[in-house]
């Protein structure tokens, strides 16, 4: 009979631990909002299927760009680059909603060329600062070159945030 008072409490506490609701929908139930922000891009990285990585580091005028993700859940991504005279200048401006869902980030795109468009990031991360947030894709097969091998597993996108 001790062992079943003893056993009674634990068991409650193991229901009331895992009972808790789950939300498949929410990447980081409790930290979505640190997504909210001016992100800059820094660099793509490439995770190759033989080892290894390669780095592609923004330059100077594409890091003027911004990711810029609003708590109506709305975005707006401005692309920079030299246009033909050298000058730095806003090549692309683009704008829509975004959520949350299944351990990653949709992005659909409104107006232009790309309006309807949907884009899914399956690899969001956000480093414990808060101040850099890694977006990309888990690419299982690829054959483009990389690092001397023949794919690309893992690409992803690092952003660091913008601070006024």
């Amino acid at each position: 009979m001790n062992k079943i008072r003893l056993a009674l409490p634990l068991f409650s506490l193991l229901f009331i631990v895992t009972a808790c609701p789950d939300d498949d929908d929410a990447i980081f139930p409790q930290s979505e909002e640190l997504l909210i922000g001016n992100w800059l891009p820094a660099k793509v990285v490439d995770i190759c299927s033989q080892g290894g990585e390669e780095t592609y580091t923004y330059t100077s005028c594409e890091q003027n760009g911004t990711l810029s993700l609003f708590l109506d859940a709305t975005f707006e991504r401005l692309v920079f680059a030299k246009n033909q005279s050298g000058e730095c200048v806003i090549e692309e401006t683009l704008f829509g909603t975004w959520e949350a869902v299944n351990s990653g980030l949709t992005f659909t795109f409104e107006g232009g060329d790309d309006d309807g468009t949907t884009e899914f990031f399956d690899y969001i991360e956000i480093d414990a600062s808060g101040n850099t947030i890694r977006i990309g894709n888990r690419i299982y097969e690829s054959n483009e070159p990389c690092n001397g091998g023949t794919g690309i597993t893992f690409s992803y996108t690092e952003y660091s945030r913008q601070i006024n």
